[in-house]
């Protein structure tokens, strides 16, 4: 089979601005079993507040993953839930252009007007951050967070609705500090990260696991979601010639600080956030050149390495996307929609009753491979542990292709927290 280079064609990314709907099935009738809101004998439906437009507009092709992936179940005829019955599954998307105010309005919306049975795959670690104490409150499922924060699984019996996906990133750090020591020890780092809870997570990770490290911490310099460019920072950080420069940043950002230290001609490494790390969204604006030798710890298949070209995995993520999808299926972040979709259907496979608390025990109880994961990864929670995947791959770019660094790390059940 010829390299994933060579047979995709890039689809235009649809920006969705209203509630898009998989099925009409089931909407705004009786609920079954007990009364919960948004199930029926027949159908399921789950609702997102989502990044289509703004600043981090690049994960729009995320939530379109999970409605292409969802039609195809739905044309299979849906998922046979634990109770025995078939459902088809209902996906809403609305707009928050990573607003947490606008995020506020469509969480409400979801949850009185549209009644859905969960929120799914809400992106952004301020959005969530906006809207979890609500859908706490109401009892519905916010599952599956695209945002690493460590809260999102530090604290299950306090928010028992909430819960993550993607590794945590202090974890993420933690991998990054302990490559860091080995590759330099006492090596000086610097730190450029948003201005949110996004960037002070990987901050406050870095400055709580690099203690007695012997690495020195030169510099940190944070930017604004609103800013045009973190040229000015990335500058600034750099003259104090670190060795190394951890970027928590959206893909934007990230891009802008490699192309900047490429243009000055600085040997810094450049450690990139995974939520940063997809080539088509960060390393191709970046310049390719340009990003050569950058390190990120991943988790995913990335779509535009050839290495996957005769995967089963990812040989059925081309075909469902093209027939079912409308974005670029070069994208990393399509993968993570499908990657997301494939648990949310296992999960609603050991769901016993048709109630949100019986999928909320099946969400606490995960102990799934998943065909879009980096190889050796898992989808597990279990008892006292609710953070769902806790290895990471590391790699570095070669300029065309990430390349993996050693065997996978695994923080199973030892996920650092931060308070």
């Amino acid at each position: 089979m010829p390299s994933s280079r060579r047979v995709l064609r890039r689809a235009p990314l649809v920006l969705v601005t209203i509630p898009l709907l998989l099925t009409a099935c089931g909407r705004g009738t009786t609920a079954a079993g007990d009364g919960d809101p948004g199930i029926t004998d027949d159908s399921i439906m789950f609702g997102t507040t989502t990044s289509l437009s703004g600043p981090t507009s690049a994960y729009a092709p995320l939530p379109m993953g999970i409605q292409s992936c969802l039609a195809e179940v739905n044309d299979k005829g849906g998922v046979t839930m634990g109770d025995g019955k078939k459902r088809k599954v209902e996906f809403t998307m609305l707009d928050d252009a990573y607003q947490p105010s606008r995020a506020v309005q469509n969480a409400k919306k979801l949850v009185e007007q549209d009644k859905v049975f969960g929120v799914l795959n809400s992106i952004g670690t301020a959005v969530n951050g906006a809207i979890y104490p609500y859908l706490n409150e109401q009892k519905t499922p916010q599952i599956f967070i695209s945002s690493g924060a460590t809260k999102w699984g530090a604290s299950p019996d306090t928010w028992p609705w909430t819960i993550g996906y993607q590794p945590a990133y202090a974890t993420e750090t933690a991998v990054y500090v302990e490559h860091m020591k080995q590759s330099k020890p006492g090596a000086k780092v610097a730190i450029l990260y948003q201005n949110d809870d996004l960037g002070k997570d990987y901050l406050n990770a870095f400055k709580k696991l690099s203690q007695d490290s012997g690495l020195q911490l030169v510099g940190e310099e944070s930017y604004e979601t609103s800013d045009a460019s973190v040229d000015s920072q990335v500058v600034k950080l750099l003259q104090g010639k670190p060795d190394f420069l951890l970027a928590a940043t959206t893909p934007k950002f990230g891009a802008q600080a490699i192309k900047k230290k490429a243009d000055l001609g600085a040997d810094t490494v450049i450690y990139l956030n995974n939520i940063s790390a997809g080539v088509e969204s960060t390393l191709q604006p970046a310049g390719l050149d340009a990003s050569k030798g950058v390190i990120t710890a991943g988790y995913l298949k990335d779509p535009t390495d050839p290495r996957w070209s005769g995967d089963e995995g990812m040989k059925h993520y081309f075909e469902s996307a093209k027939k079912y999808g409308k974005f670029d299926v070069t994208s990393v972040w399509g993968v993570n929609g499908y990657a997301i979709c494939d648990t949310l259907v296992k999960v609603l496979e050991q769901t016993k009753s048709p109630t949100r608390q019986s999928f909320m025990d099946a969400v606490r109880a995960m102990d799934f491979d998943n065909p879009y994961l980096a190889p050796g990864l898992k989808v597990k929670t279990g008892a006292g542990d609710a953070f769902p995947i806790e290895t990471l791959q590391l790699q570095e770019f070669d300029g065309k292709n990430w390349r993996m660094l050693g065997e996978p790390i695994s923080y199973e059940g030892k996920t650092p927290k931060l308070s």
